[in-house]
């Protein structure tokens, strides 16, 4: 480029002659440095995050180019002094920012994620003993509760699975003769007909059926309970559910 502003300073006669003398008149690192301009040029167009990097090594060797032969190259033409300083200041520039001012990288911190506790779970087994057919749907009622033993609300949750099926609900409320559990998965096609075992893994084991059923809500009931049993499903409940 300054080859070419120096001709036209001088007012050259431009023709084929000229160019060609021009064209010559450069040596092959001034025109490995113009090629790798042109490639760092499309990089940049592309958007990549390194093209400053490219830029400034690519001043550093024009700069190092200049500095052996600036002092002839001003007196022949003051220019050469002019880009001479605008490639130093472009440089110290792009490498202040690249070097002084860069941020460092910010690591998000990953708030701790509180780890929930593990629900206990109920282990029902269903048997083959048969019973009377489940009948129509019948809308749930409320029936009055043993009075030794009033009908108790889970606050933890509770889970019920069938071994062999999963989990498949959470346990609601239990009472001397009656357990709600509420279906929170696909509940089980073949138990409405059976007896279903539920074994509360410490000496208590209840025999039950589901006598009613209401949308996702399922009542297991049971014959009632004597003095221990329910002294063993109060302190189960307390335990685990309360």
């Amino acid at each position: 480029m300054m080859v070419w502003t120096q001709h036209a300073a001088k007012h050259y006669r431009w023709n084929t002659e000229t160019f060609n003398a021009i064209a010559s008149s450069g040596t092959p690192l001034q025109y490995a440095l113009s090629l790798l301009s042109i490639i760092i040029g499309v990089i940049m167009l592309r958007g990549s995050n390194t093209a400053w990097k490219y830029v400034l090594f690519l001043l550093g060797c024009h700069i190092a180019t200049q500095v052996g032969s600036i002092g002839h190259d001003i007196r022949e033409n003051w220019l050469w002094g002019l880009f001479f300083l605008v490639n130093v200041s472009a440089f110290i520039f792009i490498a202040d920012q690249l070097v002084f001012k860069a941020k460092p990288p910010v690591v998000k911190a990953v708030k701790p994620v509180a780890t929930p506790l593990q629900p206990t779970t109920l282990h029902l087994v269903k048997t083959e003993v048969p019973v009377k057919p489940f009948e129509s749907l019948t809308p749930v009622v409320i029936e009055k509760a043993h009075p030794s033993f009033p009908t108790l609300y889970t606050k933890k949750k509770t889970l019920i699975q069938f071994e062999g099926f999963g989990t498949w609900a959470q346990l609601i409320s239990v009472s001397s003769h009656k357990i709600h559990v509420k279906c929170i998965g696909a509940a089980p096609a073949d138990f409405l007909s059976r007896k279903v075992e539920i074994n509360f893994r410490n000496g208590l084991i209840l025999n039950t059926w589901l006598d009613q059923k209401s949308d996702q809500d399922f009542y297991f009931e049971y014959a009632p309970l004597n003095e221990s049993q329910i002294a063993l499903l109060d302190l189960w409940v307390k335990k685990y559910a309360a």
